[in-house]
């Protein structure tokens, strides 16, 4: 989002969780770079907070990337459910639940979103076992 000129706001869950994140990010650049940036796109336009609410709070869009534990999804899609505007979509990288499982406790299925190519980047650039 950050190379599609999108403002960003990330969650962490302590605030030293914030240089690794950055560091992942400055690393993938070069290629975000080559493959050609939007206008606008700016690794400032990041800001990152330890508190769920905030980082929600203005959200247009919201991209969870916890690990695969089905209970931790749950219990965080409850909270997200409470956080976000009904309107915002809330997505899921994922790779082996569906998203009707994941966000049962969801107050409305028109919010629910999967996607599954962005996992491997947002598990904070480690391989992506799914892959080769």
């Amino acid at each position: 989002f950050l190379a599609r000129g999108y403002d960003v706001t990330a969650y962490v869950h302590v605030a030293t969780e914030e240089a690794s994140l950055r560091a992942v990010i400055d690393g993938a650049w070069p290629a975000l770079e080559a493959l050609g940036l939007a206008e606008g796109a700016d690794r400032g336009r990041l800001r990152c907070t330890t508190d769920l609410g905030a980082a929600v709070a203005d959200a247009q869009f919201v991209q969870e990337c916890v690990p695969e534990d089905l209970a931790l999804k749950q219990g965080l899609y409850a909270r997200l459910d409470t956080l976000v505007r009904p309107e915002v979509v809330i997505s899921s990288s994922t790779n082996f639940d569906g998203i009707s499982t994941r966000s049962r406790n969801f107050s409305s299925s028109s919010r629910r979103s999967g996607c599954f190519e962005p996992a491997a980047a947002c598990r904070w650039g480690r391989r992506n076992p799914m892959r080769p």
